[in-house]
């Protein structure tokens, strides 16, 4: 017999998410202790099909995911997720089997992050320019969900005016500088791609459907310990664009496949892909 229930969990961003099990008690057992203690749990992540939990062993190398067990009224067996990341979001299953009862449990985790504004790609806080010569100011926020923007004109007098003329919406496109770069063994090599779209929530990079982590930062400077880095140029506010570069540094047969370019917006999820392949060295032999 299986029961299934679903659920959804909101957390913010570098919190710690608590995704609940919690399969009712049996009363009544003769030995005191009830039969849902002694069955088998699993958690997995069902976006990437890892086991992340086996009853109290953790089977992922990610030390934030951990298993919260007790007993009270009945069976805890959250799992705990620490300084959660957006590229945790997804559904995660947790399945607790006794041999006669199935208990499963689909829960989807959002991860919400609280707005910022980006004062690279933003005006400068102080702009000087003449009188009837049109300006124009920016300011690029992030969040989730999608902040609303609203602009105020405060002038000498003191009294704030309300403006809200927002540029308008324009959907995402990700043109990939190449389709396809060869390159040797333990060089480094670089994946460009162009956004274009407004508003740009964020993007990310992918390699074979899993999210890549590395700094970003000057990449031009490389770090000994780092595989990946990579590098954003300012966001051009006329022609809505921003230009990303991801680095690939001592390539080994490992890391030859498809490197993706993510887009999210609230107009959907958006991906552009680049293939990285294995490229030999060319001898000439001479008779």
């Amino acid at each position: 017999m299986e029961n299934y229930f679903t659920a959804v969990v909101k957390a913010v961003e570098n919190s710690t998410a608590f995704l609940p099990c919690r399969p009712m008690k049996r009363s009544g057992s003769e030995t005191g202790l009830d039969e849902v203690n002694q069955g088998t749990l699993l958690w997995k992540r069902a976006s990437t099909n890892d086991y992340l939990i086996h009853d109290n062993r953790r089977l992922h190398p990610d030390t934030r995911f951990i298993l919260d067990m007790s007993s009270f009224n009945q069976t805890v067996m959250d799992l705990r997720i620490d300084n959660v990341q957006r590229t945790d979001e997804g559904i995660y299953i947790c399945l607790f089997s006794t041999g006669q009862q199935v208990y499963k449990k689909k829960i989807e985790l959002n991860v919400l992050v609280p707005p910022i504004i980006y004062e690279n790609s933003s005006s400068p806080t102080k702009v000087v320019v003449q009188e009837r010569v049109n300006t124009v100011l920016h300011c690029k926020a992030w969040g989730v969900p999608q902040p609303t923007v609203t602009w105020y004109a405060v002038p000498l007098d003191g009294h704030q005016r309300l403006l809200n003329r927002i540029s308008d919406p324009l959907p995402p496109t990700i043109r990939m500088t190449n389709n396809k770069i060869g390159q040797l063994l333990h060089r480094t090599t670089m994946v460009r791609a162009v956004i274009t779209g407004n508003p740009i929530n964020s993007f990310y990079w992918e390699f074979e459907r899993r999210p890549i982590y590395g700094p970003n930062s000057n990449c031009l400077i490389p770090m000994p310990n780092d595989k990946y880095c990579v590098l954003v140029d300012k966001f051009n506010a006329i022609q809505r664009e921003v230009k990303t570069t991801l680095f690939i540094t001592n390539l080994t047969k490992h890391d030859y496949g498809l490197y993706t370019c993510v887009v999210e917006t609230p107009f959907g999820i958006f991906r552009n892909s680049t293939e990285v392949f294995r490229e030999f060295k060319r001898y000439i032999l001479h008779s």
